[in-house]
């Protein structure tokens, strides 16, 4: 980087070199390949939904802008947008290049007439002053067989305790996939639609198309348990640089199958610690896990006539509208 002018604007480049976005993610996230964490972002056809800011040449600021729909009541389809991968080069911060590039994506979200905006982040605080509202809580609940944690233990010893007492993991065939992208049309198909049929309403709707850009991230391995060649049960584990020993995107036909996958997993994986991520299914299983609660995301409604913030707030708060992990930017 050259030495930083402050007096010199940033103006957003529009012919984006994705060498120059990888080596400025890269820096600015601490990774070795930050654009195959979201594959179904950084393509080509989504050029004009990632806003990248230049200065004296430099590539300086940077975020995406990915659209989400919702299913509110049954028929009423929702439109959002979510903000993702906000970065600005170390030498280039504090003078306002990512509240300008944020700026610019809600601009695009408001000529495509999104309902809201919401975005994931560790500073909540920071998005606060741009209008958007924290709400929400993400349920993670940690799997250890180390007596270091008595809760993780004993989140351990109820998942091995529930599957003892339902005994049916005889009658269950576990599978296990990795390279995802390289699977066959067929299984690939096969476990979209599992997805989608076994899916909450509240979830974000999930395209083949796009399901199939997702299994290009790096890392991340897929687990299935079958009965009768049935599928009755898949579970991701990890996702790139931010889901690592993370099990999560769980559906399921029934509740002690899923349970039955997620400890086959644990076991498979030498009993490493985990952490289950039961997404929008998380009130089915506060009565077996201690779960840790994070904030979940901040939002911002574009349209108050039609969902007053107030109105989306209670929304979001009653899990009317949740993304699914897998498309989480």
């Amino acid at each position: 980087m050259s030495q930083v002018d402050v007096s010199v604007k940033a103006h957003r480049e529009f012919n984006i070199n994705f060498q120059d976005l990888l080596e400025l993610t890269n820096t600015c996230f601490q990774t070795k390949n930050y654009l195959n964490n979201f594959p179904q972002v950084f393509k080509e056809a989504y050029k004009e939904f990632l806003f990248l800011l230049k200065k004296n040449k430099e590539t300086v600021s940077f975020c995406t802008l990915y659209p989400l729909s919702f299913i509110l009541n049954s028929n009423l389809r929702i439109s959002a947008y979510c903000i993702g991968s906000v970065c600005t080069h170390p030498s280039f911060r504090n003078q306002g290049l990512a509240l300008q590039t944020i700026q610019l994506a809600e601009k695009k979200a408001k000529e495509n007439h999104a309902d809201f905006l919401l975005l994931f982040a560790d500073n909540n605080q920071l998005y606060a002053k741009m209008g958007f509202n924290s709400i929400g809580k993400t349920y993670l609940a940690p799997l250890s067989k180390s007596l270091e944690n008595k809760n993780y233990y004993q989140n351990y010893l109820n998942l091995s305790n529930n599957i003892k007492s339902h005994n049916t993991k005889n009658s269950i065939v576990f599978k296990s996939f990795c390279e995802l992208e390289n699977l066959s049309e067929d299984i690939k198909a096969k476990i979209w639609r599992f997805i989608v049929l076994n899916s909450q309403q509240s979830e974000s709707i999930l395209s083949y198309l796009e399901f199939k850009d997702i299994l290009k991230i790096k890392n991340m391995l897929l687990y299935t348990a079958e009965i009768n060649n049935n599928i009755v049960a898949t579970s991701f584990l990890n996702k790139g640089d931010d889901f690592i020993n993370v099990i999560h995107a769980n559906y399921f036909t029934e509740k002690k199958y899923i349970l039955n996958l997620i400890y086959n997993i644990f076991i498979i994986n030498n009993e490493k610690d985990l952490i289950f991520f039961p997404g929008s299914f998380h009130n089915l299983f506060k009565d077996l896990f201690s779960y840790i609660n994070l904030p979940l995301m901040s939002i911002k409604s574009l349209n108050e006539k039609k969902f007053p913030i107030k109105s989306l707030n209670n929304l979001c708060s009653n899990d009317c509208f949740f993304v699914n992990s897998l498309q989480g930017t």
